[in-house]
């Protein structure tokens, strides 16, 4: 799914969306891979997946205990990837310059 600027009306509308796909787990992040939605399949596959939760964060401090280190790998890789694709699409940010330099402590 891609990032996505919410307000409280469409906050509502993509909760029931999300929680309405009951075959599949499904989560929408916004523009800093921050998780708005995830629907009980998505929580179930990973913690990560909670709203509220950032999927770069979780990628590169806390999921190493639960994937194969070529797995983990190639999850960041394609995280860092759509971080730097959102942040070429979008005004750089506080937000990302924190989510970044924490990257670049690792």
């Amino acid at each position: 799914m891609s990032t996505f600027q919410h307000d409280e009306s469409r906050r509502s509308e993509l909760k029931s969306l999300v929680e309405s796909l009951t075959s599949h787990p499904a989560f929408v992040y916004d523009k800093h891979m921050n998780v708005v939605e995830s629907n009980q399949l998505a929580r179930e596959v990973a913690a990560g997946f909670t709203a509220g939760s950032n999927l770069v964060r979780t990628a590169f401090f806390s999921a190493a205990a639960h994937a194969s280190p070529e797995d983990l790998a190639i999850g960041r890789a394609q995280l860092v990837a759509l971080l730097r694709k959102s942040l070429l699409r979008n005004a750089e940010d506080g937000r990302y310059l924190d989510l970044i330099g924490e990257l670049a402590r690792v």
